[in-house]
């Protein structure tokens, strides 16, 4: 099964770079990552809806916020979060955008934000 992994690195501080953001109809996947301290709870608020599971230590930080009240950590040791598959993973060809902010400490060789 495929996945859209998102993490690996230290911080991802949020999905999207403007206040408020909004899904349009291009929109697949939205993480607006405002959430209290220490959930671990993850939501798609595009049209989409994907369920999103956490692993490792993934959780929401109100140390650190570009866009509301907290960001996504990830501490770098096995954290990420993941989708089920679907087609739309399959960028191909044509024209695609991936935006987030990110704020990292430290990144290691060979480190990604993103991975099918």
């Amino acid at each position: 099964m495929k996945k859209i992994i998102i993490g690996l690195l230290v911080l991802f501080v949020a999905i999207l770079g403007a206040a408020p953001v909004f899904a349009d109809a291009y929109t697949k996947l939205l993480i607006h990552s405002d959430d209290t301290d220490g959930s671990t709870s993850f939501t798609d608020s595009s049209s989409s809806g994907y369920s999103i599971t956490a692993a490792g230590n993934s959780h929401h930080e109100t140390d650190q916020a570009k866009i509301g009240q907290s960001s996504m950590y990830f501490d770098g040791s096995g954290d990420y979060i993941s989708t089920p598959y679907s087609a739309y993973w399959n960028f191909g060809s044509g024209d695609w955008t991936l935006d987030f902010w990110a704020y990292v400490n430290n990144v290691a060789a060979g480190t990604g934000f993103c991975a099918q």
